[in-house]
C-alpha cells in the first residue's frame, strides 16, 4: 500500500477527497489511493490505520475530514507537510491566510473560520516519528454546514 500525500486545501476538502462527495465517492477515491475502509461507524468512516475520518451529514455527503498524525502520511498545506511539524508553526502558517480575525495560539483547539480548518489537541504524545515536540492530534478541514455546526455546539 503506498502512502497517501494530501493536500489541505480550503474550500474543497484534503485532495484528492473532496468536500461534498458521496461515501461511495470517497470510497473509490481512497481504494484508488490503495487503501480501504478500516473502521465505519454510523456518519463515519476511517481509512489508513483510522488516520482518516471523514465525517458524512445527514445527506450522506462529506462535511468534515480530519487527518491524525501518521509517520505514512503527508499533509500538505501551502507547499508544507503540516503533521510533522511543531504545532506552533503549523498554528502559525495557517494563521497567516486567516484574514477574518485575531487568535492566539493555545495547544487545545481552534477553528480558522474563513478556511474552516481546525487543529485539535498539541501534545508530543501525537508525534509518531519521535522527534520530541507537540504535533496536533488531528487537522481537519469542514464545509459551512460543519462550521454552524460546531458554531451551534459552542453557543
Amino acid at each position: 500500500m503506498a502512502n497517501p500525500v494530501l493536500e489541505l486545501v480550503p474550500g474543497k476538502g484534503v485532495l484528492p477527497l473532496l468536500l461534498g462527495s458521496s461515501r461511495g465517492d470517497i470510497a473509490r477515491t481512497m481504494l484508488n489511493l490503495g487503501h480501504d475502509i478500516s473502521a465505519q461507524r454510523d456518519t463515519v468512516d476511517y481509512y489508513v490505520r483510522n488516520s482518516v475520518k471523514i465525517e458524512f451529514d445527514e445527506d450522506g455527503l462529506a462535511s468534515f475530514i480530519g487527518i491524525s498524525s501518521d509517520p505514512g502520511i503527508e499533509l500538505i498545506y501551502h507547499g508544507r507537510n503540516i503533521l510533522h511539524l511543531p504545532s506552533r508553526e503549523v498554528f502559525d502558517l495557517i494563521k497567516e491566510n486567516e484574514p477574518e480575525y485575531e487568535i492566539e495560539y493555545s495547544s487545545t483547539e481552534h477553528i480558522f473560520r474563513s478556511q474552516i480548518i481546525t487543529l485539535w489537541d498539541a501534545d508530543e504524545q501525537y508525534n509518531k516519528l519521535g522527534a520530541g515536540f507537540p504535533v496536533w492530534a488531528e487537522i481537519g478541514i469542514g464545509n459551512e454546514s460543519y462550521l454552524a455546526a460546531i458554531e451551534g455546539l459552542r453557543a
